[in-house]
């Protein structure tokens, strides 16, 4: 997991935090559409468990990056912020009251750019340092392995287009 590899490393060196926090809050998206639709935990239960990962892993990320010229007060505040926003944003999706069928559908058609496109910084942090840092072959086999699992599950337990859209794309953007 890649969470432990920077805990023990220490260094969150060629991951980006900000791809993290932007599939975060995808995968969060996703999670309150599939609670709001009561669709089976079987296929959405491991969207839960990635956005704790990427959760753990933006903040081992953002905790290791500290040092003292870095002004961390104004750092933790930032974060702090940023979390919060996430977290009502979440919760927002969860009310019926707040948020009506229709826009909940186009939260998640949201979720596909979303997702999509977070991987946009960690491409780029790693063709700028021409280095992958602590990404592996195994765990772009293990994602490519994970969204396949997905499309599955979706066709069988819910027939959500916007979701297997999604899947599907995720899918091509691992390979």
């Amino acid at each position: 997991m890649k969470s432990f590899k920077i805990i023990r490393k220490q260094s969150g060196e060629g991951v980006s935090m900000h791809m993290y926090l932007v599939e975060l809050i995808g995968f969060l998206m996703s999670l309150g559409y599939n609670i709001r639709k009561r669709f089976p935990f079987s296929s959405y239960g491991d969207l839960t468990f990635m956005a704790l990962q990427d959760a753990a892993i933006a903040t081992s990320i953002y905790y290791y990056a500290q040092t003292p010229t870095k002004a961390p007060k104004t750092l933790d505040n930032n974060f702090l912020a940023t979390a919060l926003s996430v977290l009502s944003m979440f919760f927002l999706i969860l009310s019926k009251k707040a948020i009506g069928p229709r826009a909940l559908t186009m939260i998640q058609s949201l979720t596909i750019p979303i997702i999509c496109t977070s991987k946009v910084p960690q491409i780029l942090k790693s063709y700028r340092s021409k280095d992958t840092g602590h990404l592996s072959a195994t765990t772009v086999a293990l994602q490519c392995a994970g969204a396949a699992a997905r499309i599955f599950t979706t066709v069988h337990d819910t027939k959500d287009k916007i979701i297997f859209t999604g899947y599907t794309l995720t899918l091509l953007l691992n390979m």
